[in-house]
Order: C-alpha cells, then sequence, then structure tokens
C-alpha cells in the first residue's frame, strides 16, 4: 500500500470512529437523533485507476449500513446519501490519464457544490 492510499484509508478509519462515538446512541439519555453519510457512486461501482477512492466510498456505505442496523433499534435513523457528480479535488489524485477521462466523461454538466449536498441535508434532516 503506498503512503496515499495508507493516508486515505488512515482517514476515513479515523473518521468512522468519530462518527460511531459521536452517535446519540452511545450516549444514554438521547431520544432521536439522524446521521447522514455522504458517499459517492464510486461506493456501488469500481473503475479502473479509482481504487483508493473505491476502498473509502465502499467502506463508508459498508459502516453506514452496520450502523443503520446496529442503532436503528436504539431510534437513530442512519442514511447514506449518494449525490451524483459534485465538483471535488478528485482528478487531481488520479493516476496519469484517469483524471482527464473523468473530466471528459462530466464536460458540459452542471456539477454539485459539496455546500450544495449539506444544505439539502440539513434541510431535508435538521
Amino acid at each position: 500500500m503506498d503512503d496515499l492510499t495508507a493516508a486515505v484509508a488512515r482517514a476515513v478509519d479515523r473518521g468512522a470512529r468519530v462518527v460511531v462515538r459521536a452517535s446519540p446512541a452511545q450516549r444514554p439519555g438521547t431520544r432521536f437523533a439522524y446521521v447522514a453519510d455522504i458517499s459517492s457512486t464510486a461506493g456501488r461501482v469500481a473503475r479502473p485507476g479509482t481504487a483508493v477512492c473505491n476502498l473509502t466510498e465502499f467502506g463508508v456505505n459498508g459502516l453506514t449500513e452496520a450502523l443503520r442496523q446496529e442503532v436503528g433499534p436504539k431510534r437513530v435513523r442512519v442514511s447514506l446519501v449518494g449525490p451524483g457528480t459534485v465538483d471535488t479535488e478528485l482528478g487531481t489524485h488520479l493516476r496519469d490519464g484517469v483524471g482527464q477521462a473523468i473530466e471528459r466523461q462530466i464536460e458540459g454538466m452542471e456539477l454539485l457544490r459539496p455546500l450544495d449536498i449539506r444544505r439539502r441535508v440539513l434541510r431535508r434532516h435538521p
């Protein structure tokens, strides 16, 4: 595993642990809670050159499903949001050729911004 892959895997693992520890299900006396994890289509479909992204997104999807099953009976709603094509720095982290191929695929599309997703999730689940 190269340094970048290891760093991404550590960051996802650390983030997942923070979410689970912060979950109201871990705090007795909490009446209701909502957890929304943000993922992407890379958590459902793997493509050449995106292995690290697939690693993290499949992991987020698995974590979300396991957390939903674990804390659902404790009055915690857990959802996975897969918003589609979002304007992120992903292309700058892919090997030569892959980022350009993605750029060609999304050329002319109006991309969502991370803030758009945040606003929608908070409006739907305050």
